[in-house]
């Protein structure tokens, strides 16, 4: 079974981004190319509204089909790549999907989409190292994305750092307290008063009792329950 088989009910709920693959997709305009880019054509026009009706329609095999077409016509098309790998994503062809993304972002490396679902597939195929700088690049740029924030703090999650992953938890929730779309995901430290620890016994079971005893983030945000995944983490004190 492969790590996309194993991912978790978090890899899951997070997948709503690919729900807005029609925000990430611009349509085709005179002008959008750079200046280093061949002229667009009639013939590269077709393809590629050819290519977004079949997207529109989930037959993204054509899709794919339609958008290496312009390539072939126009091969420093960076939104050309990006829009590919978003075909090949929803067709579930991963390697080939971050391939894509890969040469979208040599060409043009602020393209949002490619970005971002670059650093979720690096996040599903267990490299969150390398999912991180994507991720972060979206959340500078596109902070209004909420399933930036989301997949940024999953990869720190699984980085095992923590203290960042609530630091761009609470960014996150800055930005978007009543936006009811956001799955926010909550760090919920436990700490655990143990002999192994570097604290005195007495202050050790304190300071454990003071954190059980805290108000819960979800109250604190007033979170609906629904919407808030809680992961643990214990921590000996």
């Amino acid at each position: 079974m492969n790590k996309r088989a194993n991912c978790d009910k978090r890899f899951l709920l997070l997948m709503a981004p690919v729900l807005f693959v029609s925000l990430l997709s611009p349509p085709l305009v005179v002008g959008q190319q750079t200046a280093d880019e061949p002229a667009l054509t009639p013939e590269i026009e077709a393809h590629w509204q050819a290519a977004q009706d079949a997207q529109n329609r989930k037959d993204y095999k054509t899709a794919a089909r339609e958008y290496r077409a312009v390539i072939v016509s126009s091969p420093r098309f960076a939104e050309a790549y990006q829009n590919l790998g978003l075909a090949y994503q929803l067709g579930e062809r991963w390697p080939d999907a971050m391939q894509a993304f890969g040469k979208a972002l040599a060409l043009r490396p602020s393209l949002t989409g490619a970005n971002l679902f670059l650093g979720i597939d690096y996040c599903q195929e267990g490299e969150s190292r390398r999912a991180i700088p994507y991720l972060t690049k979206v959340t500078v740029e596109k902070p209004d994305l909420p399933e930036a924030w989301s997949w940024l703090a999953t990869a720190q999650e699984m980085q095992n750092d923590i203290a960042a992953e609530i630091i761009t938890l609470h960014q996150a929730l800055q930005i978007h307290p009543e936006n009811i779309d956001l799955l926010y995901l909550l760090g919920h430290e436990t700490f655990a008063a143990t002999e192994k620890g570097g604290m005195g016994p007495v202050t050790e079971g304190l300071f454990a009792f003071l954190s059980r005893n805290a108000k819960n983030a979800t109250d604190q945000f007033n979170i609906p329950p629904e919407q808030v995944i809680e992961l643990g983490a214990r921590i000996d004190l």
